[in-house]
């Protein structure tokens, strides 16, 4: 009788002792597994998305590139160069240009067209300014 009581204690004490926290650790883990699979289907759909997207981004990169050209010259600004950063933004450098002149383009720009500069980097050259301006990646 006493190990029969004995044996049930131990019982008990494995129940408590192993298996119910056990239980806990299964539930968080079922529980972060849950919340994973859940990020995993949004971050399918985006990629889905981008994939879709991806053919309409080099004819949106030129018409960037096309209303950018065009407002400098009603603007009478003289672009020297431009290129894409590691991040795909468009980057166009001026050199010698007015300061009244790079900020009406840039107000040109923004009214006529919707196109706004994400940074702007400028230092004096002389009377005039050398600028980089960098705008964002279009999208759908």
């Amino acid at each position: 009788m006493l190990v029969l009581m004995l044996a049930a204690i131990a019982a008990f004490g494995f129940w408590y002792g192993l298996l119910w926290p056990a239980r806990g650790v299964r539930d968080a883990a079922q529980q972060r597994y849950d919340q994973a699979l859940a990020e995993l289907r949004v971050v399918q759909a985006s990629v889905d998305a981008l994939q879709r997207m991806g053919p309409a981004r080099p004819q949106q990169a030129q018409a960037l590139t096309a209303a950018i050209e065009a407002r400098a010259v009603e603007s009478g600004v003289a672009l020297s160069r431009q290129r894409r950063d590691s991040e795909g933004q468009l980057v166009v450098e001026l050199d010698g240009v007015p300061a009244k002149a790079l900020f009406a383009w840039l107000q040109a720009l923004r009214t006529g067209d919707g196109i706004e500069a994400s940074g702007i980097r400028a230092e004096r050259a002389g009377a005039r300014l050398r600028a980089e301006v960098t705008f964002m990646a279009t999208s759908p």
